[in-house]
């Protein structure tokens, strides 16, 4: 009785981490590409960004902020993790005081969240709003 259930257990087990894998695989499926989008919040501007996955299927990638004002710069993403439907994006102003962390849902073609910029010092956040963005064809 007890090895019975211990075979069932362990193939819902195999069958559940499958399921998961299959789905983080299509998401990052969408995720990757060219996304030209914008911010509104205590700042605005446009982006640019473009996602990749490297041969140890690790997710990365760069930004080119441009704020309405200012100068636009880019850099490499610190971190692109996927967690829970959602892509959080984080990455280092040009000084390297301030993180800029994007959380966004997106689908094939449209990714739709939230940025905040929290000081390095003590984690407090500076700023926050909407990002939206579209991703290139």
């Amino acid at each position: 009785m007890h090895k019975h259930f211990f075979a069932i257990w362990w193939s819902l087990c195999i069958c559940l981490t499958v399921s998961a894998q299959a789905q983080l695989n299509e998401s990052e499926k969408k995720l990757v590409g060219d996304w030209a989008g914008s911010w509104s919040g205590g700042g605005s501007g446009s982006f640019v960004m473009t996602i990749s996955k490297d041969a140890t299927g690790k997710l990365s990638g760069n930004i080119t902020p441009k704020s309405e004002n200012g100068e636009s710069w880019t850099a490499p993403f610190d971190t692109v993790t996927l967690a829970y439907g959602k892509v959080i994006l984080k990455v280092s102003d040009p000084g390297g005081e301030v993180d800029i962390i994007i959380e966004a849902a997106f689908d094939d073609s449209i990714l739709k969240g939230e940025y905040s910029l929290r000081t390095k010092v003590d984690g407090s956040q500076t700023e926050h709003g909407a990002v939206k963005a579209n991703k290139k064809k």
